[in-house]
C-alpha cells in the first residue's frame, strides 16, 4: 500500500464531541489529504504545540473552551511566532468575536452553521495560503528609495515606519540627481530598491524630470509614488501620464495611508512582472492556446502560434466564437457536449481529434486538449483549449499502418513461396531414398535434377528478397541524371529481350533532370520495360513500348505504355505485391513491380496503372517528387 500524501496537518481544538465528529467526517469526505488531530482542552493544545518542531500547518480552534478561550491559544501562537495559520470556528456568530479574533491575528473566522461545515476544507486551504503569503512578505522587507529634501518630513516618516511598519526600509536621498545615481542605467542591472518615493519639490532636477528619465530614457519599470504638499490636478495628471504609479497629497494622516500605497504599487509591479513572464511563456508555446468564457467566446489566445497555425491575427478572432476555427459545425457542438457543457464533468484535459480550418480555407487535423477553467470557488468560469496540429503524425501513422500491412503480407508471401521449393526437395529426398534402395539410376538422376531446380528457385527467391530489403536502407550517393540517360541505360540492360521479341521502343523527346541514386532510378524503368515485354502476348504482331513524361497536370508524371495483353482494373493493388504474377507460367519471381513501387515511394511518389482490360495494353504511370531537385527529402 502507498503512503497517503498529506496536504495539510490540522490541530483542531474542540470540546464538543458532536462538532468534532462532524468536522472529522466532512474533512474525511471532502479533503482526505488533510490530517486532523483533535484535542478538547487549551492545555492539551499547548502541549501538542510545545514540540520543538510543531507537526502542524494550521490550528482550527473553538472560541469557548472549558479551560480558556481559542483567542488565548491564538495569542500563545502569535507571541511565540509559531509558523501556523489559525482559523477560529465558533458557534457564536457575533461581530465583536469576529473582529477580536481577526485583530488578534487570526487568518479567518467561521461560524458553525450547517452550510459552513461543507465549506470548511476550502476555508482552511485558503487561510493557509494567505498565512504563507504573509510569511514570505514579512521575511523580505520592502525597500524604498525616498527622495525628500525636507529634514522634518524625513524624520516623521522614519519614526512612523520604524514604529508601525518595521518591514518597510527607507533609504533617504535629498535630490533627483542622487536618485538617478543610485538606479541602474537599464533593465539589465538589478534595482537597489522595490519602490521609489519622490517628493514633488526636489532641488535641481524636479520629480517629474526624474520620472521622465527613468521611464523614457532608461525604461525602468520600478514603481514610483509621488508625494506633494499641493493638491494640484494638473500635476497629478502630468505625473500619471509620465508613468507615476500613484500620487499622494501631504495632508493630515497621509503617513497612515502611505504604507498601504507603497505596498499596493509594489504588489501591482510584481503582478505586472508575473503577467509579463506568463505572457512570454504563453506566446512562446508552439501549440495554439485558446482561452474562452462559458459561451465559448475567445477572450485570450497566443498570437504567434495562432498566426502560424491558422493564419489569423489576434484582433480577427478576439471576441468571436471558437466555432470560427472549426471545420465541422457538428464537431464544435459535439466538443461542447463532451467536454465543456457536460454536467459534473471534471476539469481534467480531454484529448480529442478535431478538424480545424485555416483562414485560407484549408482543413487540417489537430489534437485538442480541452479542459475547464475554474474560479476561486471551484466554479466553472470558462474553457481552455490547447490545439496541436497532427497532420504529419497522422501521415506517419498511416504509413506505419501500411508498412505493418505490407510486412504482414511480406511474411505470408515469403513463408508461402519459400515453402514450395522446400516441399519439392523434401518430397524428392524420399523418392531418392527409394530409387537408391532399388538401384534405379534413371530415377536417381531425375530426383537430383528436381531437387537442384527447387534449390535454384529458392536461391533466386532469397537473392531477390535481399535486393528488395536493401531498397531504402543501402544506396549510392545521390547524383544528377537526365531522364533520357536513365531510360537508355535501362533499355541497354533489357536489349536482348527487346531484340528477341522485336519490340519497337518510342522514347519521347521531353527531358528532365532527376537527382537520386542512379542505379535505383534505372531499376524503375528497367523493371517496367521488362514487364511490358514479358506480358506483350504471343498474338501481338507489332509490339511497341512508349516511354515519356506527361507535364499536363503541372507535376511531371512518367509513363511506360505498351500494347500487350492488358490488365483487368481489379488487379490494381495485386500487381504491386511481392511475388505476384498474373501469369504463373511467365518468367521471373513476380518481384519487379513490387520493387518499382518500393523505389517510387522512397522518392515520395506513387505508382499506378491504366488499362481497359484484356488485349487493350497497359500504361504504368508514376511520380518522383523528391527526385526532381536536391533536398532534405532525398532517401
Amino acid at each position: 500500500m502507498g503512503t497517503k500524501k498529506v496536504l495539510l496537518r490540522v490541530l483542531y481544538l474542540e470540546d464538543n464531541p458532536v462538532d468534532a465528529d462532524l468536522v472529522r467526517r466532512e474533512l474525511a469526505k471532502r479533503a482526505p489529504e488533510m490530517e486532523l488531530v483533535i484535542v478538547a482542552t487549551l492545555l492539551a493544545a499547548r502541549e501538542r504545540l510545545a514540540l520543538t518542531t510543531p507537526p502542524f500547518d494550521l490550528v482550527l480552534a473553538d472560541l469557548a473552551l472549558p479551560d480558556g478561550s481559542g483567542l488565548e491559544l491564538l495569542s500563545h501562537i502569535r507571541e511565540r511566532e509559531l509558523p501556523l495559520a489559525v482559523v477560529i470556528f465558533t458557534g457564536s456568530g457575533d461581530q465583536e468575536s469576529a473582529v477580536a479574533a481577526l485583530k488578534a491575528g487570526a487568518d479567518d473566522y467561521l461560524v458553525k452553521r450547517s452550510e459552513h461545515f461543507a465549506d470548511l476544507s476550502r476555508v482552511l486551504v485558503a487561510a493557509h495560503r494567505r498565512f504563507q503569503a504573509k510569511l514570505k512578505q514579512s521575511a523580505r522587507p520592502l525597500r524604498v528609495l525616498y527622495a525628500e529634501p525636507n529634514a522634518f518630513d524625513v524624520d516623521l516618516a522614519i519614526r512612523h515606519f520604524s514604529r508601525e511598519f518595521p518591514y518597510i526600509h527607507l533609504e533617504v536621498v535629498g535630490s533627483g540627481t542622487d536618485v538617478l545615481s543610485r538606479l541602474p542605467q537599464s533593465l539589465e542591472a538589478p534595482a537597489p530598491c522595490d519602490v521609489l518615493l519622490l517628493d514633488y519639490h526636489l532641488p535641481g532636477l524636479t520629480a517629474l524630470e526624474v520620472v521622465r528619465i527613468l521611464r523614457q530614457e532608461r525604461c525602468l519599470p520600478i514603481p514610483i509614488v509621488l508625494v506633494t504638499g499641493q493638491g494640484n490636478e494638473e500635476v497629478a495628471i502630468q505625473a500619471l501620464r509620465l508613468g507615476v504609479s500613484d500620487y499622494l497629497v501631504k495632508r493630515e494622516g497621509y503617513l497612515q495611508r502611505l504604507p498601504v500605497v507603497l505596498e499596493n504599487v509594489h504588489k501591482q509591479a510584481e503582478l505586472n512582472r508575473a503577467e509579463a513572464r506568463y505572457r512570454n511563456l504563453f506566446n512562446s508555446m508552439r501549440d495554439v492556446i485558446v482561452v474562452a468564457d462559458l459561451s465559448r467566446t475567445i477572450i485570450d489566445i497566443n498570437q504567434p502560434a495562432l498566426r502560424t497555425l491558422f493564419g489569423y491575427e489576434t484582433e480577427e478572432v478576439m471576441g468571436r466564437s471558437t466555432s470560427m476555427l472549426y471545420a465541422d459545425p457538428q464537431q464544435f457542438e459535439d466538443t461542447g457536449q463532451s467536454v465543456f457543457n457536460r454536467p459534473g464533468s471534471d476539469s481534467s484535459g480531454k484529448l480529442l481529434e478535431v478538424l480545424f480550418r485555416r483562414k485560407s480555407g484549408e482543413i487540417f487535423v489537430c489534437e485538442l486538449s480541452a479542459l475547464k477553467l475554474q474560479g476561486d470557488q471551484g466554479e466553472s468560469v470558462g474553457n481552455i483549449g490547447v490545439i496541436r496540429e497532427i497532420t504529419e503524425r497522422k501521415k506517419k501513422e498511416q504509413e506505419l499502418t501500411e508498412k505493418n500491412a505490407e510486412l504482414e503480407r511480406f511474411t505470408y508471401t515469403v513463408s508461402h513461396d519459400l515453402k514450395s521449393p522446400l516441399v519439392t526437395i523434401k518430397t524428392f529426398i524420399g523418392f531418392l531414398q527409394q530409387d537408391l534402395a532399388g538401384g534405379n539410376a534413371f530415377g536417381i538422376d531425375k530426383d537430383i535434377n528436381y531437387m537442384l531446380t527447387a534449390a535454384d528457385t529458392m536461391e533466386k527467391l532469397l537473392d531477390e528478397l535481399l535486393l528488395f530489403s536493401r531498397v531504402g536502407r543501402m544506396g549510392n550517393v545521390p547524383v544528377a541524371a537526365n531522364f533520357h540517360d536513365l531510360v537508355c541505360e535501362a533499355l541497354a540492360s533489357v536489349a536482348g529481350s527487346i531484340a528477341k521479341r522485336g519490340v519497337t521502343i518510342k522514347l519521347a523527346s521531353d527531358d528532365v533532370v532527376l537527382f537520386g541514386d542512379r542505379s535505383r532510378l534505372i531499376e524503375i524503368w528497367q523493371n517496367l520495360i521488362d514487364n511490358a515485354i514479358k506480358y506483350m502476348g504471343d498474338n501481338q504482331s507489332a509490339p511497341c513500348v512508349e516511354i515519356g513524361i506527361d507535364n499536363a497536370g503541372g507535376e511531371p508524371v512518367f509513363y511506360v505504355r505498351d500494347n500487350g495483353i492488358g490488365i483487368e482494373p481489379c488487379y490494381q493493388e495485386k500487381v504491386f505485391s511481392l511475388f505476384e504474377k498474373l501469369d504463373s507460367k511467365s518468367e521471373g519471381t513476380g518481384l519487379g513491380l513490387a520493387l518499382v513501387k518500393r523505389i517510387v515511394e522512397l522518392y515520395k511518389g506513387r505508382v499506378w496503372f491504366e488499362s481497359s482490360g484484356q488485349n487493350c495494353g497497359t500504361c504504368f504511370r508514376f511520380t518522383l517528387p523528391a527526385a526532381l531537385a536536391p533536398s532534405k527529402e532525398q532517401p
